[in-house]
């Protein structure tokens, strides 16, 4: 995953539940308004209002979470892809056992290391 700087604006871990919610946004044709989620997504991917940070753990989560909810494979693998892509990878750090759900405790990893800005958990 490269490290892309030409974002700027807020360093922001976003939960899965946001992602699933929003992954509309990628979707033909796009429909604004009609997900506060799906907008998010859309605002990211075509107007760089955020740095989306992001661990290997945190995409593994975002396809595990897809596959198991029948997400179609071609609107998750664009919105992978552009991740990869676009976001900025950063150490999850070590696991830390604040949650009950093992899920979480990959994004507080990342939140923990990478001091973003605002996060979407």
């Amino acid at each position: 995953m490269k490290h892309i700087h030409k974002r700027r604006g807020c360093r922001v871990v976003v939960d899965t539940s946001v992602v699933i919610s929003g992954i509309s946004a990628f979707r033909r044709p796009f429909v604004p308004g009609k997900s506060s989620s799906a907008d998010l997504l859309y605002e990211w991917s075509r107007k760089s209002r955020f740095i989306w940070l992001v661990t290997p753990e945190i995409l593994e989560e975002y396809k595990e979470v897809a596959r198991r909810l029948n997400v179609r494979p071609n609107i998750a693998g664009r919105l992978i892809n552009l991740l990869r892509e676009e976001a900025e990878e950063v150490e999850g750090g070590q696991k830390i056992g604040i949650s009950p759900d093992p899920a979480t405790i990959v994004f507080v990893g990342a939140l923990r290391r990478a001091r973003p800005t605002f996060s979407l958990l």
